[in-house]
């Protein structure tokens, strides 16, 4: 369903995984979607009482993605998109 995360659930434990490595998990537009589409859907979920945020690769993250917003005009464009 994702395509750069990855989430299991055991026992009231949610554990979502960035999964972009070949990007060093530097977060866009995209991957900032399916965490606050995943989010929203685990604090929805009663059975849920806990979450682990981890990633896949080398790197944790290395932020911002910075391919991505050097596509528009200044970093402030970029930021206004995501809102």
């Amino acid at each position: 369903m994702y395509k750069y995360i990855e989430y299991k659930r055991n026992e009231g434990i949610a554990t979502i995984s960035l999964d972009r490595a070949e990007a060093a998990n530097s977060l866009d537009h995209l991957i900032l979607g399916e965490l606050l589409h995943i989010t929203t859907e685990l604090s929805q979920d009663d059975a849920v009482k806990a979450v682990i945020l981890t990633a896949n690769g080398r790197f944790f993250s290395a932020g911002g993605d910075l391919k991505a917003i050097a596509k528009h005009e200044s970093r402030a464009a970029y930021i206004a998109e995501l809102v």
